[in-house]
């Protein structure tokens, strides 16, 4: 919890926006700056994440690219975000660091996926469970600072997503460090 009580049920996770379900580890330190700057997009909790998935689906909808209004959103906010969420337009799940403390894991037959904030979550769950016979702890993956993926949940086949990508209005460009 970094803004607002937990005791008021609207000021904790998952945030939902108009399109958007999504969960957040970190801190935006900019929110308020944000939420003056785009008076346009309504505020409904005392949450700082809440402006990060209110801005996708506010860029979104002004750009009609999903991926250009996630990294728009990533270009405006300050501090540390890791996020997880869905859009009811698209059939995927984005998952997107900015300062790599995201992990991922699949299945061994591909058919299911855990992430957490932390490597030691996902072993200790794989071990505390009958995961073991599914998961493989050297399959965990880290997400590295300002990248993400963008998971089709039909068969968990994903496009990566970077922050160094360059987008105008018809097109997006994949540069790499």
């Amino acid at each position: 919890m970094t803004n607002g009580s937990s005791d008021n049920n609207n000021n904790n996770q998952p945030v939902i926006s108009k399109n958007i379900v999504g969960v957040h580890n970190g801190i935006i330190v900019n929110s308020n700056e944000l939420w003056k700057k785009n008076n346009s997009i309504s505020k409904k909790t005392d949450l700082d994440s809440e402006v990060i998935f209110r801005l996708i689906d506010f860029y979104n909808k002004k750009y009609h690219n999903f991926e250009k209004s996630i990294l728009k959103t990533f270009d405006e906010i300050y501090g540390q975000a890791s996020i997880a969420f869905f859009s009811k337009e698209y059939n995927e799940m984005v998952l997107f660091t900015n300062h790599g403390s995201l992990f991922l894991c699949l299945d061994k037959t591909k058919n299911f996926l855990i992430f957490a904030s932390e490597k030691i979550i996902i072993e200790k769950y794989i071990k505390a469970s009958h995961s073991k016979y599914f998961f493989d702890c050297i399959n965990i993956k880290k997400v590295k600072p300002n990248t993400g993926f963008m998971i089709d949940l039909t068969d968990l086949s994903y496009r990566n997503l970077f922050k160094n990508m360059v987008y105008n209005k018809s097109f997006i460009t994949y540069q790499r460090d």
